[in-house]
């Protein structure tokens, strides 16, 4: 499902850029939900991962940009998309990396255009992780589960690591070194001496807590001395970068 937020503090505009959205994924038969805001403070207090933002930059309270340094400060992979009549902001939005800059009036073709532009973006970055399994030996059975669903192993005490899937989890005799030295690297990371994580199971980055948000709302903590390797280690991996 893809996520979208749409921030603007006139309520006319949200209304059609929100029709022309829906109409936009409709069409492809893909499932989203759409996020309407009126201003920046309500999009940042909102607890719902977003994929992409609409955002207009000239709004009460802070603006625009404000709101999407706000955001990237928690959301590195937000696709920002900009909305503004007031062409002197646009050198200014650029220093956030937006994916788009749409000027007002908008249009129903540029909105499509744009969305076809992130669709296609998205299929050529995103890595898939080839059929690998992974050996689970527990006192009560031996079994074969696949590398992509398993979303992180954590050390519980000497020699006994657990295999947490998405709800379900699994205690094996093993050691967290020696799990790191069977694992693919380029889809499982380090981010402690006590866990290795399914860097496709990360939903984001909480930068308060130094912690990775995993998709059913566990949380990692990441070590100091971890934390820009995880950092790159995720940029490499969303931008289609080798490890």
């Amino acid at each position: 499902m893809i996520r979208i937020a749409i921030v603007d503090d006139e309520k006319g505009q949200v209304a059609g850029v929100t029709a022309w959205v829906s109409e936009f994924f409709q069409d492809r038969n893909m499932e989203y939900q759409i996020l309407p805001f009126y201003c920046g403070e309500d999009l940042l207090s909102c607890k719902i991962p977003i994929d992409v933002a609409f955002l207009d930059v000239q709004m009460k309270g802070i603006n625009g940009i404000e709101t999407a340094q706000r955001l990237r400060a928690w959301n590195k992979w937000v696709a920002l998309i900009y909305i503004t009549s007031y062409g002197n902001y646009l050198q200014k939005a650029m220093t956030i990396h937006p994916f788009a800059y749409l000027t007002k009036p908008i249009r129903k073709r540029q909105i499509s255009q744009t969305l076809d532009e992130y669709l296609s973006y998205q299929n050529s970055i995103t890595n898939v992780m080839p059929k690998e399994y992974f050996q689970l030996h527990t006192e009560s059975f031996c079994q074969y589960v696949e590398m992509a669903d398993i979303y992180y192993f954590s050390y519980v005490q000497d020699r006994t690591v657990r295999v947490q899937m998405r709800k379900e989890y699994y205690i094996i005799k093993d050691s967290i070194t020696n799990v790191y030295g069977i694992v693919n690297h380029q889809y499982f990371l380090m981010p402690n001496q006590s866990c290795i994580v399914n860097i496709q199971h990360i939903r984001e980055i909480d930068g308060k807590t130094k912690a990775l948000i995993m998709e059913n709302e566990d949380l990692i903590l990441i070590s100091r001395r971890k934390y820009r390797e995880v950092f790159d280690a995720l940029n490499r991996y969303m931008t289609g970068g080798e490890f």
